[in-house]
């Protein structure tokens, strides 16, 4: 259900597909640029790649799709957050809470670059 002020969003089937195996990173690179190609990206204005942060999966991007956009899923940026915030409060406690809570509020927010500053 939409929140107030926006639209339902009708997602068509056929616009996902799922590319997965027990292969090696540069095999899945191979693999998942051939889906890319088959679903036209050769026509896209821009290209995106989606991942979970982790190094190989940027060298898979950078090797198949040199120009993408790069963004880390919302569910490990949090994992990446909260290491952070450890590593600037290491000792925990309330402070370390407070830090957490305003920064993952401006990560939803799209707030990134003030994070990082």
């Amino acid at each position: 259900m939409a929140r107030a002020g926006q639209r339902d969003t009708i997602r068509d089937e056929a616009s996902t597909t799922f590319a997965g195996a027990i292969e090696t990173s540069s095999e899945f690179g191979a693999r998942i640029y051939a889906e890319a190609l088959r679903r036209g990206m050769g026509k896209a204005e821009k290209v995106a790649v989606i991942a979970d942060g982790a190094r190989y999966n940027w060298e898979i991007a950078a090797l198949h799709f040199p120009d993408c956009i790069q963004i880390v899923d919302l569910y490990h940026a949090r994992e990446h957050l909260h290491d952070l915030c450890a590593l600037v409060i290491p000792e925990g406690g309330t402070d370390l809470t407070r830090l957490q809570t305003v920064w993952r509020t401006m990560l939803y927010e799209g707030r990134v670059n003030e994070i990082i500053a």
